[in-house]
């Protein structure tokens, strides 16, 4: 069973808390996922590749301490990953499923957070050169 978790957050957090990890930071967390993969791919065992890398990450990039609401988290089941893999969404083949339930709650979350905050105004983009 694939077993990665996906954090989905919301809205854009300050820019002081979304400090960019420093250069060995980014080396370790890049190398450490992909000897996670490797080792997944061998075995075949995905749940090694989410053990060793979803819990420390997200408490080090929690939502929480990046400042924005969590919405919650996709579990990447067999049954979704070989769903959507074929373009059929679990949510469409299997609407009363347990997977389709974590989709429409982190959908209802997202519509929460549009209706509890008003619509700000667009970004100006600036193109020089």
């Amino acid at each position: 069973m694939v077993a990665v978790t996906l954090a989905v957050v919301f809205s854009a957090a300050p820019a002081a808390a979304q400090k960019v990890p420093e250069a060995l930071e980014q080396e370790i967390l890049i190398k450490g996922i992909l000897m996670s993969f490797n080792d997944a791919n061998i075995t075949g065992n995905y749940a090694v590749f989410h053990a060793r890398l979803a819990k420390p990450f997200r408490d080090q990039y929690s939502a929480e301490r990046l400042g924005v609401p969590f919405l919650g988290e996709v579990p990447l089941h067999a049954t979704i990953r070989e769903k959507s893999d074929a373009g059929l969404p679990v949510v469409a083949t299997e609407p009363d499923g347990p997977h389709a339930k974590i989709y429409r709650d982190i959908a209802a979350r997202v519509r929460d957070q549009l209706t509890d905050h008003p619509a700000r105004a667009a970004p100006k983009i600036v193109i020089e050169g």
